[in-house]
């Protein structure tokens, strides 16, 4: 256990081309985790989002997501690593469906499901890899419609340890 720790960064953009608003939202990710058995990866997660208004004055917005998440490893001893990931986060992003911006003055909790894979950079590093993934955030509470958080990542994951061989 504790043999092998991932750190992780991804950077991905998302375009709003609409008619009254045009805006460019980017993701920074920033995470670590370390293995807990053979099939199984913990670790903490940071998001940080900033929304660009292009025909608005309205300043950029900055939102921070944080959590903690878990990844099932499908192929625990290969160094191509699908996974699944459930998380738990709390973060100020809300995007309210009557307004085109989102609010940053509250909390929210978010229920991350979503999955990937890790793909050896070997050319580069034996320790480098790529990062695919794809993550739902559901938004709680659901007590008014709000818009759920989708992300898609392409990211570098360096990991420090060895995968362990059983």
């Amino acid at each position: 256990y504790f043999n092998m720790f991932i750190a992780g960064s991804s950077l991905t953009y998302r375009g709003n081309n609409d008619v009254f608003l045009k805006s460019g939202e980017y993701t920074w990710n920033l995470n670590f985790a370390s293995s807990v058995g053979k099939h199984f990866f913990c670790g903490v997660q940071v998001l940080n989002i900033f929304t660009d208004y292009r025909n608005v004055n309205i300043e950029t917005k900055k939102n921070t997501v944080f959590g903690i998440f878990t990844q099932y490893n499908i192929t625990p001893d290969s160094q191509f690593r699908p996974f699944i990931e459930l998380s738990y986060n709390r973060g100020n992003y809300y995007f309210p469906p009557d307004a085109y911006y989102p609010e940053n003055n509250k909390y929210y909790t978010y229920i991350g499901l979503g999955g990937g894979v890790d793909m050896p950079l070997t050319f580069i590093s034996k320790n480098l890899f790529i990062d695919l993934s794809y993550i739902f955030y559901l938004q709680k509470p659901k007590d008014k419609i709000i818009y759920d958080y989708n992300q898609y990542i392409i990211g570098i994951d360096y990991r420090f340890g060895k995968m362990r061989r059983i």
